[in-house]
């Protein structure tokens, strides 16, 4: 990445792997650090279409400034036995961040397994999920599968405010979290 050569502020330009509507993408065995922003961004481009059927596997995402991996929309998206750590220097520093955009923007049928995560300056799951209010009612469907933190922030974070809602709209559906390991964390490790 181009982390102490980038021209520019903008935190949220510099990724190392952007994924924008997309379908049918595998990256495996991928290494990415000391990115100006995000090491692997999988979200969506001007239209309103998930990126779809994604795949990310035996990959790391190393020090770079917001966070490892950051998803913003999907339908189909499964990581395993992958890390993202060290993640330092525009917020939220998080090892994997799941945080919708707008209100057009899905969480759905994605599953994190054997995620190692450590070190990271904010938490090493964060989940954000109050901008999916604004438009209709959402459903989300997302599985955590063996998580293991050492030392980020907090283990695993989840926020979904309520204020941002501007209607009778509602955010359901299931979020699991099957034999998480969150040790060293300065702050509460759930949240």
């Amino acid at each position: 990445g181009d982390r102490t050569s980038h021209i520019g502020t903008t935190p949220q330009v510099g990724v190392g792997v952007g994924i924008y509507s997309s379908s049918n993408i595998t990256i495996n065995g991928a290494k990415i650090s000391d990115c100006w922003s995000d090491g692997i961004y999988v979200g969506r481009s001007t239209t309103n279409i998930p990126s779809k059927n994604i795949l990310i596997k035996n990959s790391s995402a190393k020090n770079n400034r917001r966070s490892g991996i950051t998803i913003t929309t999907a339908d189909g998206l499964k990581i395993e036995d992958s890390y993202a750590g060290y993640s330092k220097g525009a917020l939220p520093e998080a090892g994997i961040n799941l945080e919708p955009n707008t209100s057009v923007d899905e969480l759905k049928n994605i599953t994190i397994t054997n995620a190692t995560t450590e070190y990271n300056a904010g938490n090493g799951i964060q989940m954000g999920l109050s901008n999916l209010y604004g438009g209709g009612s959402k459903t989300v469907s997302i599985s955590f599968i063996n998580q293991v933190d050492n030392g980020s922030y907090r283990g695993f974070y989840n926020t979904c405010f309520i204020k941002k809602r501007v209607g009778s709209e509602k955010i359901t559906g299931n979020i699991y979290i099957t034999n998480p390991v969150w040790k060293k964390n300065p702050a509460n490790p759930l949240a």
